[in-house]
Formats: structure tokens, C-alpha cells, sequence
């Protein structure tokens, strides 16, 4: 077992590093929304989607994440 007191944090490290979003994972997020957004006609259109929702779109308009 790791020894708590030493341990910083496990992803410290990555704190302020972004990373491309691959090709696949796009396409894959791009379908979800159209999904979404085909069965949810009403909440696209007003300020009810989901965080989820806003995320991805997000996603596919950047095409990078970042850790913060």
C-alpha cells in the first residue's frame, strides 16, 4: 500500500498539460451528440442540456483537454 504521507497526489503531475482529443474519440463524441441532440430537440434549443451536453460540445470544438 502506498505510503499516504508521500504521496503528493497521483496526478499532480499532470495539473496544467492538455492533450489532443484522437480522431476516433471525436467521431465517437460527435455521433453521442447528434444522438442527443435528435432526441432532445426541446432542451438543445433552451438552457436545459445537460453539463455532459456542453461538455462535448466543447470538446468538439477544441479538440484538446486539458487537466486543472
Amino acid at each position: 500500500m502506498a505510503k499516504r504521507k508521500e504521496n503528493k497526489g497521483g496526478n499532480s503531475k499532470l495539473k496544467g498539460k492538455s492533450w489532443n482529443v484522437p480522431d476516433y474519440a471525436l467521431n465517437a463524441i460527435n455521433n453521442a451528440v447528434k444522438t442527443y441532440e435528435t432526441l432532445q430537440k426541446e432542451d438543445v434549443e433552451s438552457e436545459n442540456t445537460t453539463e455532459g451536453y456542453k461538455r462535448a460540445k466543447s470538446i468538439l470544438e477544441v479538440k484538446n483537454l486539458k487537466y486543472i
